[in-house]
C-alpha cells in the first residue's frame, strides 16, 4: 500500500504550473507600462529628429506658406486648435385643455407640448501659429 502512494508525483504538479502561469502573466502585465513608455519614447525622438531636419531646410518663404510664425518649427503642434461657433435657439409653446360633456367626471385634461430646438455650429481648424498666441489663439 505505502509504494502506491509513493508513485504519485504527478498530482501536484498541476497547481504549480498554475501559479506559474499567473507569475508569468502579471509580470507581462506589468512590464506592459513601460513597454508603452518606451514606444511613446522612440516616437517622440524621431519626430524631434524630423523636426530639426525639417527646420534647417525650410527657409522663410516655406515657413510663410506653412503659417508659422517666427524662425524656428515648433516642436509639438496640437493640430485640434480649433474655435467653434455654435447658436442654439429653443421655441415651446404649451397648450391645454378639457374637452367631454358637461358632467365634471366625464371631462379629460389634454396637454399638448411643442418644443424646437436649432443649434448651428460652425468650427474652423486654426493654423499652427495659434499655439503661440497670435491672433487666433485668444
Amino acid at each position: 500500500m505505502a509504494q502506491i502512494m509513493t508513485g504519485n508525483k504527478g498530482q501536484s504538479s498541476l497547481p504549480e504550473y498554475v501559479a506559474t502561469f499567473f507569475i508569468v502573466i502579471a509580470a507581462v502585465v506589468a512590464m506592459t507600462v513601460y513597454i508603452q513608455r518606451s514606444i511613446q519614447a522612440r516616437i517622440k525622438d524621431s519626430r524631434d529628429h524630423m523636426v530639426s531636419v525639417a527646420a534647417g531646410e525650410c527657409g522663410p518663404d516655406c515657413r510663410a506658406a506653412a503659417g508659422i510664425s517666427g524662425s524656428g518649427i515648433p516642436r509639438e503642434y496640437e493640430p485640434y486648435y480649433g474655435r467653434v461657433d455654435s447658436r442654439t435657439s429653443r421655441n415651446s409653446s404649451v397648450n391645454a385643455d378639457l374637452a367631454g360633456g358637461a358632467d365634471r367626471a366625464d371631462r379629460q385634461f389634454y396637454k399638448n407640448t411643442e418644443e424646437t430646438v436649432e443649434t448651428t455650429s460652425t468650427s474652423s481648424q486654426l493654423p499652427p501659429g495659434a499655439a503661440a498666441g497670435d491672433q487666433y489663439g485668444k
